[in-house]
């Protein structure tokens, strides 16, 4: 995980210019590095008398307490300078073990030629950041860091001079900070870079929609004050990456006094988790135990007849999930749903049919489900999974009431369905479908809201089929 953030210095003050010490010992044999607890600075040794020395090893190891972060301040920087800072080098650990080597200087007048042909090839390493260009002053999390400076036999310069500043970081970066983190859990998938890229740009707007310092939740239509979500949980990158959304919301609402920015911000966050509703300062529903639940009884076909807005299905119609018992624990998930297509000039419509499985993950509470499509390629940890397909209520013979929830900090997100045995219960029996969908509210207001979504189940032909997994 990156904790590092660079923050460009406004200015390097207190510039050592003395000249190159000429006659003065190669080697040192004094103290070389220590504890620092306290805001301190850390000087390079020889640095008084204008180079530093060969053959250093030194290490400084800071423990400021449990603050936030501090600032490493380059008050004057000059290490010799190679591509890959390979022969004296300064490297910054962070309290979790990154690395961020550093080499070159601050100081234009002293920019220099390392004397390469002079030396083997330089190593190449991808194992740490390297920055070759100088050093400019350096966020780190936390308040525990460690500061190792070697040296070799040859090229000598100047040294640095540091000062440790505490940080307060503002909430916005302190958000962004754990982002990072999910940036790095997420850089080797598909989607990691679009991902990241997506939530820089809203970083990068809600800094300026912020720049005023105003309190705007108010005129974003809140009434009161929140207090955000405090607490990130790197352990789980699931739980952090809602925490993370959450805190955004949290401090849109709070200080993006621009309602676009505002706005947009929320319908990324519900690109993010697919859903179009969310619920703020809500709990989630308790599911009722049912504990004999059929699955056989369960099995066949249903037709959907209302829905809790989903961007994963948009606005497919006549949607019908079919399951069919496999084992004890598993039942076999087939959805169609039909939806229109154009293909040149013909204009037709498509039946759609998508595989998956939902498994019992507590056999004791049998109508808790996780539902997966994996297009063939399963590759679920079930232990570490969350069920995200819960059987409220059911006949078996007439209707069903299917509802999901995730609790992202300061709002839930629902999911919810409300299926029948007739494909077309609504019209149909309009009295029998008030009295079940009556029974889905008494489990979440969700089923209250105007966006509900009642699923289309006429004009249903299709002229083509496509299966998935093939």
């Amino acid at each position: 995980m990156k904790l590092f953030t660079t923050i460009a210095a406004s200015a390097l003050a207190n510039h050592y210019d003395s000249g190159i010490c000429h006659d003065c010992p190669d080697t040192y044999d004094g103290e070389c590095g220590g504890l620092i607890t306290d805001f301190n600075t850390i000087v390079s040794p020889g640095y008084e008398r204008g180079e530093y020395y060969d053959l250093l090893s030194c290490e400084w190891e800071i423990d400021l307490g449990d603050i936030e972060g501090f600032n490493i301040v380059p008050l004057f920087f000059d290490v010799e300078q190679d591509t890959y800072c390979s022969y004296d080098e300064l490297i910054v650990i962070d309290g979790n073990g990154d690395e961020k080597i550093f080499c070159g200087t601050n100081s234009w007048r002293r920019r220099k030629s390392a004397g390469k042909d002079k030396k083997a090839p330089p190593r190449v390493t991808s194992s740490y950041t390297i920055k070759n260009d100088g050093f400019e002053t350096l966020f780190v999390e936390g308040g525990k860091a460690v500061i190792r400076f070697t040296t070799d036999k040859d090229i000598r310069e100047a040294g640095f001079h540091f000062e440790l500043r505490k940080f307060e970081p503002t909430r916005l970066q302190i958000i962004e900070a754990h982002a990072q983190r999910i940036f790095d859990a997420l850089a080797d998938t598909g989607y990691g870079p679009r991902y990241q890229g997506r939530m820089e740009k809203i970083f990068a707007k809600l800094t300026t929609a912020s720049a005023s310092g105003e309190d705007c939740h108010e005129e974003n239509g809140f009434g009161s004050e929140a207090d955000g979500v405090l607490v990130f949980d790197d352990s789980d990158m699931c739980k952090l990456n809602g925490q993370v959304n959450a805190a955004i919301n949290s401090f849109a609402r709070r200080n993006a006094c621009d309602g676009r920015v505002k706005m947009r911000t929320l319908a990324f966050l519900l690109a993010f988790t697919n859903a179009q509703l969310i619920t703020w300062g809500g709990k989630c529903p308790e599911i009722p135990l049912i504990k004999d639940l059929d699955a056989n009884a369960y099995s066949g076909a249903w037709f959907e007849q209302a829905r809790v807005p989903d961007k994963n299905q948009g606005d497919d119609k006549c949607v019908s999930p079919i399951y069919a018992v496999k084992d004890d624990r598993n039942i076999l998930v087939n959805n169609t749903h039909v939806i229109a297509y154009t293909d040149g000039d013909h204009h037709g419509q498509e039946l759609q049919c998508l595989s998956g499985n939902a498994f019992v993950l507590d056999p004791d509470f049998p109508n808790k489900l996780l539902v997966t499509f994996d297009f063939g390629r399963q590759s679920f940890n079930y232990r570490n999974e969350r069920a995200n397909y819960w059987i409220m209520e059911t006949n078996y013979d007439e209707y069903a009431i299917v509802m999901s929830c995730q609790n992202l900090g300061e709002f839930i997100v629902e999911y919810g369905w409300v299926m029948a045995r007739d494909q077309n219960l609504r019209t149909n029996n309009p009295a029998r479908y008030a009295e079940i969908y009556e029974n889905s509210r008494s489990y979440s207001k969700v089923w209250d809201r105007d966006e509900i979504f009642l699923t289309p189940q006429t004009g249903c032909e299709y002229d083509r089929v496509t299966v998935y997994p093939e």
